[in-house]
């Protein structure tokens, strides 16, 4: 309990550090995966296409889409019982489309773990304050895969 206290606190305190960077988008992605791999001991692969370097987003669409990412980490360390992560960011049908899965134990999405429905509940209203769709793919022993479509301005 003490660990994951601890682990929780330097989580928080990455996030603030990252959340107050100027800069690239996928830097701050990059450097968090790495360092949230390294707080964890949980290998997190990080999968970009080409592609998303040339979509410019609004700061604040960039906060929150880091802000989940931080929260769907979290909750993988925390309840998922996972080896691994992959976040993927692709565009498609003029969509930035975020994944984040995991390869631990899953669950029913109708009846989520204890103590995981606020941070579902928050990332699913970070997705929608920035008119992106959000859906949780999972089912037990099957891991779980979050899905953020963000619609691209021309």
């Amino acid at each position: 309990a003490a660990r994951s206290t601890i682990v929780d606190v330097r989580e928080a305190i990455l996030g603030l550090k990252l959340a107050g960077r100027s800069g690239s988008f996928i830097g701050a992605l990059n450097e968090h995966a790495l360092q949230f791999s390294r707080l964890s001991d949980l290998p997190v692969v990080l999968d970009i296409a080409p592609e998303v370097a040339r979509c410019t987003l609004p700061a604040e669409t960039e906060l929150q889409l880091l802000r989940i990412v931080q929260e769907a980490l979290t909750n993988i360390r925390k309840h998922a019982a996972a080896t691994q992560a992959v976040i993927r960011l692709r565009v498609a049908d003029r969509q930035l489309e975020l994944t984040i899965r995991d390869d631990g134990q899953g669950f029913a999405p109708d009846n989520p773990p204890t103590g995981a429905t606020f941070g579902l509940t928050t990332m699913r209203e970070r997705a929608e304050s920035i008119g992106a769709s959000y859906q949780i793919i999972s089912e037990p022993g099957a891991g779980t895969a979050l899905l953020v479509q963000l619609p691209l301005k021309e």
